[in-house]
């Protein structure tokens, strides 16, 4: 992609993956050429997330307390086909024990941070000594997860009731039309996923504060090259990077699979 002088190579990234989920040699060479590399979260950031979550998740109620006996019940042995253990995210507040137990789903099938893209990408940085930033703070980060996910106690378990039902599947479609480079298909699991409040919250008002914070780089006459590298999902739609830089005046080229 390119402003005027500059030139930015924005890769969509998945944050959890499989052994065989490398980047590609593209992405490297892109990498290799870029001065600088953007994330959601600066590597401290992330590391910082990570604490956060637990501080501001933990909850003195437990949510077994706050459902129906029969639907803790369904809950229970819904994860329990799958491995997970409920009992591991009772004294957890709803946002956080949806995010921990899809994550666990995604664990049980596989797939692990270690696996995804900002791994390897931080590991090249380090090995090349390509200084890191990050988009948004931890706290913005957990601020977009706990309004994405404001509900009760029950919505929250039924609704993952539904998502564990084909929870296995949709994470491979993720990941399959991520490895194909289409991020149509992608952007199509990720609706069929969230809700409008999710997206909102998760996605859209997100993309529009990054992109805020773009634009005052666009507006420097350098002719520096620089990678941003977010989720797949921030890229696409109305309200994608992609978007907003198109509609800013950017270039736009297609390197990916999808479009050799």
């Amino acid at each position: 992609m390119s402003y005027g002088e500059q030139q930015w190579w924005v890769l969509g990234t998945i944050h959890i993956g499989e052994p065989d989920m490398q980047l590609s040699k593209q992405s490297k060479q892109a990498f290799s050429e870029s001065a600088e590399v953007w994330f959601e979260l600066s590597p401290d950031e992330l590391q910082r997330a990570a604490l956060l979550l637990f501080q501001q998740g933990a909850s003195a109620t437990t949510l077994s307390s706050q459902v129906e006996p029969e639907l803790w019940q369904r809950f229970e042995t819904s994860l329990s086909e799958h491995g997970i253990v409920a009992g591991a995210f009772n004294n957890l507040e709803p946002w956080l024990m949806e995010i921990m137990v899809l994550m666990q789903l995604a664990l049980t099938e596989g797939f692990d941070v270690e696996y995804g893209s900002e791994a390897q990408l931080i590991q090249w940085a380090v090995a090349q000594n390509t200084p890191m930033f990050g988009f948004e703070t931890a706290q913005n980060q957990i601020d977009a997860l706990r309004t994405g996910n404001e509900q009760s106690v029950t919505e929250a378990i039924e609704e993952l009731l539904e998502s564990l039902h084909n929870g296995a599947a949709e994470i491979t479609m993720l990941a399959d039309a991520w490895r194909a480079g289409d991020l149509q298909e992608l952007m199509l699991l990720v609706r069929d996923s969230m809700n409008e409040r999710q997206l909102e919250a998760l996605l859209w008002q997100r993309n529009l504060a990054w992109f805020a914070r773009l634009q005052t780089m666009l507006d420097e006459t350098d002719s520096a090259i620089r990678m941003i590298a977010v989720g797949a999902a921030h890229l696409g739609d109305e309200f994608g990077l992609l978007q907003l830089f198109q509609d800013a005046g950017a270039e736009i080229k297609n390197y990916s699979t999808a479009a050799q």
